[in-house]
C-alpha cells in the first residue's frame, strides 16, 4: 500500500482475494481508508492486535450455522444502512416488504425507517409490526450474504426467527411465509394484555419442578443450561418468581405485552391454523433445527399447519438446538438479525465455546455496513465463510500488481502473545550462553515483573477499548466492571474472543463473570501467560488437548503408568474402603456408585443424581484405588474388580446392594457385581449410566473425546494433577484383559439421547449385557448434571419395578 499510493483499498483487497492463496493461518484487517488500513497493518506488524484486525487459524472441517433472531432484538431504523450500501439487500428487503404490506395497515418500510422516538418508530415494538419487520430484515440479510457465496450447513431461528429459516430453506415461498408471519403477529397482538415473561437463572428441571400443577404458567424458552424463560399471567407469575429472588437467583422481567409461548396463546391458535392450512409447503433444502423439538426438524413435520401452530405455543428449545448443532459439527455461528442477541446466548449453550467462532451480522451499535464487514472478516479468519472473493470485483484485482511472496527458509509469522512480555530485548543468545550463572541479574527481577504486570493490564485495557470503539486503553478504568465500562453481553463475547486471539489461551465461558474488571482479568491472565513448558503428565495432557492430539496421550500414559506401584489380589489393602456418603437415606437398598477413572471424575459426580430421587436412598460413591489417598494401583483387571467388589460389599454394610456406574465406571460396576455373585453374595441390581464397551480398537478415540470434554469444561484443568493422570494410564492398561462377565442380577442401561459428538461416535458400541435399555435426557455428561433429576427418576422407577427391597415397591 505504501509503494502504490494511487491504489484504492478496494483494488488492493480484490487483488489479495482473487490472486493470492488463502492460507490456514490468517490475519484480516478491515477499514474504509488507506490511513486506517496502514495504521492497522503497522500495529499488527509490531506484534499488536489492533481494533480493526482479526487473527486466527482456518479450521478445514468447520461447519457453519446461520441463526435468525427473535422478538426483542428489533431496533428503529434497522436495515436502512445496508439498504443504502448494498443493492442486493435493498431489493430483497423491498420484495419482502411488498409481500408483507399486503397484510399490514401501513407500509412496513415506513415503520422500519421511522426515526427513533416518533409514533411510527413506536409501532416497531408492537408485536403486529415487530415480527414482520424482523422477518423482512433477516431474509434480506440472508440474500445479501448468499450473493457473496456464503451458504450455511444448518439453519436455526428463535421463535419468529424459525419462520425466516423456513423461508430461506424453501419450506415456504415468500408470499406464503409473509402471510403466516403477518397473521402470527396480528393475532398475538390482538390478544388481551396482562401476560408477562421472566427469565430465571435455573435449570429447566428446577423450573418444571416448581411449575408442577400450575396450569397458568409455562416454560416459554430454554435459552441456556441455567437460563429459562417462564410465561403466563402477570400476577401468578410475580408470586411464583418471589422464592427465586429470595434464594438470590438472578431474574429479569422481559419487556413484552403478552405471554408468548404459553397457554395464553391458545385463543388465537385456531385462526392461526386456518391461515397455515391455506399455504403450500416444501421440503427444506438446508437442515433446520426445530424450536419445538430441539433437534433437526423432520421435513414432513415442517410441511404441516399443525407444526406452526404448536410452534407458537410450545417452548423454544434454543439450548437443545445449539447443542444439537454442535453435535452435528457446527463450530461457526452467524447470527442474522439486528442486534446480536443470540450470539451471547449461544456461547453459554456450547460444550466447547473455545473451539467456536460466534459473530452477529449486525451488532446494533456500529454502522450496519461496517458491522457486517467486521462479522465476515472474523468468519473468514477462522475459515467459516469461503474465500470472500465475491465481495470484491475481480476487475479491480488486475489494477494492482502485488509483490510476490519472499519464500525464504526463515519464519515470518507473528507471535501476537509476545506483546504481553517485557519490551526489553535482553541479552542475545550468544551473550546468554557466554555469561556464567553467577553473573545473572537477580536485581532486575522486580522491575521486569512490574513491566510484565503493566503489559498484561495494558493488553486487557487496549482490547476492551477496541470493543468499545476507543482508539486506545487510556479511557479504560481498570477497577470498573465491564458493565460499568459499557461492555454489554455481545461486547463481552467479542472481548473474550479478542483476548483469546491475542493471548493464544483457551478461555472459559465464565471468564468475564469470574473476573469482571480489567484489573482482575489481568491478574488472572498473568500467570497463564508466563512462559512455561510441560513439566509433568498433567501438563502434557493439557498440551496435547490444546493441540488436538489427545488420542496420542493413550500410549504415553500407558507406558508412564507401568512404573507405578501396584498391588495384587493377595496384597489388596485391608481396612475401610474409600467411599463418600452422597445421600443419607433409607438403608434399603444401599446404592454404591463407581465413577469413571478419567482424571477430573470422582464421587462428586453423583451428588446431583442422588438429590434427584423422590425417596432418597442411602447412596455412596467409591474412590477408585490409586485415585484416593493411596498411590497403589491394582496390578490386573481381576485385582481391580475383586477390590471394588469387596469395597462395595463393605460400604453396603449388609443391606441389599445395588451397584451403579457412570461411563467406563459402568463396566467396573458390572464386573464387581459379577465378582460378588461368584463369591456367593447377592446383588439386587446394576445400573450402567451411558456406558460403552471398552473395545481396544476404539480406546484412543473414546479417550480423546471424553477427556477432551472434561478438559474443555470451565475450571476442570485445575482438578487434574500428575498422580491422577498416571493412575488413568494404569487403568487404561487394565482394560486389555476386560471381559463382560455373566450376571444374574437385573441390569439397566441408561443411554443419553444426545450421543457422542465425535466423528465416529455413532459406531461406538453401547453396553450389550443389559436387561433393560432406557434413553434419558441429555448427553454423556449432562445426564448427571443439569438433567440429573430426570436420570434419577428413571432409575427410581426401574428400582421400584425390579427390586422387591425398594422402599417404594
Amino acid at each position: 500500500m505504501a509503494t502504490q499510493p494511487h491504489a484504492t483499498p478496494t483494488q488492493i483487497g480484490a487483488a489479495l482475494a482473487h490472486t493470492r492463496t488463502h492460507f490456514d493461518h490468517r490475519a484480516t484487517l478491515t477499514g474504509t481508508t488507506r490511513t486506517e488500513l496502514l495504521t492497522g497493518l503497522a500495529a499488527f506488524g509490531a506484534g499488536e492486535l489492533p481494533g480493526n484486525a482479526f487473527l486466527g487459524v482456518a479450521a478445514r472441517a468447520r461447519k457453519t450455522a446461520f441463526l435468525f433472531s427473535g422478538q426483542g432484538s428489533q431496533q428503529p431504523g434497522m436495515g436502512s444502512g445496508l439498504a443504502a450500501a448494498h443493492p442486493v439487500f435493498a431489493d430483497a428487503l423491498d420484495a419482502a416488504c411488498a409481500e408483507l404490506d399486503r397484510h399490514l395497515e401501513l407500509p412496513l418500510r415506513q415503520v422500519m425507517d421511522a426515526p427513533e422516538g416518533t409514533p411510527d418508530a413506536e409501532l416497531l415494538h408492537r408485536t403486529g409490526w415487530t415480527q414482520p419487520a424482523l422477518f423482512a430484515l433477516e431474509v434480506a440479510l440472508y440474500r445479501l450474504v448468499e450473493s457473496w457465496g456464503l451458504t450455511p450447513d444448518f439453519l436455526m431461528g428463535h421463535s419468529i426467527g424459525e419462520l425466516s429459516a423456513a423461508h430461506v430453506a424453501g419450506v415456504l415461498s415468500l408470499a406464503d411465509a409473509s402471510a403466516l408471519v403477518a397473521a402470527r403477529g396480528r393475532l398475538m397482538q390482538a390478544l388481551p394484555e396482562g401476560g408477562a415473561m421472566v427469565a430465571v437463572e435455573a435449570t429447566e428441571e428446577e423450573v418444571l419442578e416448581r411449575l408442577r400443577g400450575d396450569g397458568r404458567l409455562a416454560v416459554a424458552a430454554v435459552n441456556g443450561p441455567r437460563s429459562v424463560v417462564v410465561s403466563g399471567a402477570a400476577e401468578p407469575l410475580a408470586a411464583w418468581l418471589r422464592p427465586w429472588q429470595e434464594q438470590g437467583r438472578r431474574t429479569r422481567r422481559l419487556h413484552v405485552s403478552h405471554a408468548f409461548h404459553s397457554p395464553l396463546m391458545r385463543p388465537v391458535l385456531g385462526e392461526l391454523a386456518a391461515v397455515a392450512g391455506g399455504l403450500s409447503y416444501h421440503a427444506p433444502t438446508v437442515p433446520i433445527v426445530s424450536n419445538v423439538t430441539g433437534t433437526f426438524a423432520d421435513a414432513a413435520a415442517l410441511a404441516t399447519p399443525d407444526y406452526w401452530v404448536r410452534h407458537a405455543e410450545r417452548p423454544v428449545r434454543f439450548h437443545d438446538g445449539i447443542r444439537r448443532l454442535e453435535g452435528a459439527g457446527a463450530t461457526a455461528f452467524l447470527e442474522l438479525g439486528p442486534s446480536g442477541v443470540l450470539t451471547s446466548m449461544t456461547r453459554h449453550c456450547l460444550r466447547d465455546p473455545g473451539s467456536a467462532v460466534l459473530v452477529p451480522a449486525l451488532d446494533g451499535r456500529a454502522p450496519e455496513p461496517a458491522a457486517l464487514t467486521t462479522a465476515l472478516a472474523e468468519l473468514h479468519t477462522h475459515g467459516a465463510c469461503g474465500d470472500l472473493a465475491a465481495l470484491l470485483p475481480r476487475d479491480a484485482a488486475r489494477q494492482v500488481p502485488l509483490p510476490t511472496y519472499a519464500f525464504q527458509p526463515r519464519r515470518h509469522w507473528i507471535d501476537v502473545p509476545q506483546t504481553v512480555r517485557s519490551t526489553d530485548p535482553g541479552p542475545s543468545a550468544d551473550q546468554a550462553a557466554a555469561a556464567p550463572a553467577a553473573q545473572e541479574q537477580p536485581d532486575r527481577d522486580e522491575p521486569e515483573r512490574a513491566d510484565q504486570e503493566q503489559g498484561v493490564l495494558g493488553l486487557v485495557r487496549t482490547q476492551a477499548a477496541f470493543v468499545l470503539g476507543y482508539e486506545d486503553g487510556a479511557r479504560i478504568d481498570p477497577d470498573l466492571t465491564l458493565l460499568e465500562l459499557g461492555i454489554d453481553s455481545l461486547g463481552a463475547v467479542r472481548f473474550q474472543r479478542r483476548l483469546a486471539s491475542v493471548t493464544g489461551l483457551d478461555l472459559p465461558a465464565t471468564l468475564l463473570v469470574d473476573h469482571p474488571t480489567p484489573a482482575a482479568l489481568a491478574e488472572h491472565l498473568r500467570p497463564l501467560l508466563a512462559p512455561s513448558t510441560p513439566s509433568g503428565p498433567a501438563d502434557l495432557l493439557r498440551d496435547l488437548h490444546r493441540r488436538g492430539q489427545l488420542g496420542d496421550a493413550v500410549p504415553l500414559l500407558r507406558a508412564a503408568a507401568a512404573g507405578r506401584p501396584a498391588f495384587s489380589t493377595d496384597e489388596r489393602p485391608v481396612g475401610p474402603s474409600e467411599s463418600v456418603l452422597v445421600s443419607d437415606g433409607p438403608a434399603t437398598p444401599a446404592v454404591v456408585c463407581v465413577p469413571s477413572f478419567l482424571a477430573g471424575s470422582g464421587p462428586h459426580q453423583f451428588a446431583r443424581f442422588a438429590a434427584g430421587f423422590t425417596h432418597r436412598p442411602r447412596m455412596s460413591a467409591l474412590t477408585l484405588p490409586g485415585l484416593g489417598t493411596s498411590p497403589l494401583l491394582p496390578g490386573s483387571w481381576r485385582t481391580a474388580v475383586d477390590g471394588l467388589a469387596a469395597a462395595a460389599l463393605h460400604t453396603a454394610g449388609g443391606a441389599p446392594l445395588v451397584l451403579a456406574g457412570h461411563s467406563i465406571g459402568g463396566a467396573l460396576a458390572h464386573a464387581a457385581a459379577a465378582s460378588l455373585e461368584r463369591a456367593g453374595h447377592r446383588v439386587e441390581g446394576v445400573v450402567l449410566i451411558d456406558t460403552y464397551e471398552p473395545e481396544p480398537a476404539q480406546q484412543q478415540a473414546v479417550f480423546a473425546w471424553a477427556m477432551g470434554r472434561i478438559l474443555a469444561r470451565d475450571g476442570a484443568p485445575a482438578d487434574i494433577d500428575d498422580d491422577g493422570v498416571l493412575a488413568m494410564g494404569g487403568y487404561l492398561r487394565l482394560f486389555d484383559d476386560w471381559a463382560a462377565d455373566p450376571l444374574a442380577a437385573p441390569a439397566l442401561l441408561l443411554t443419553a439421547k444426545r450421543g457422542p459428538d465425535a466423528p465416529d461416535g455413532a459406531a461406538w458400541r453401547l453396553w450389550q449385557a443389559a436387561d433393560t435399555v432406557t434413553p434419558v435426557t441429555g448427553d454423556h455428561f449432562s445426564l448427571l448434571e443439569e438433567h440429573a433429576a430426570h436420570t434419577a427418576r428413571t432409575v427410581e422407577d426401574w428400582l421400584r419395578k425390579e427390586l422387591s427391597c425398594s422402599p417404594s415397591a
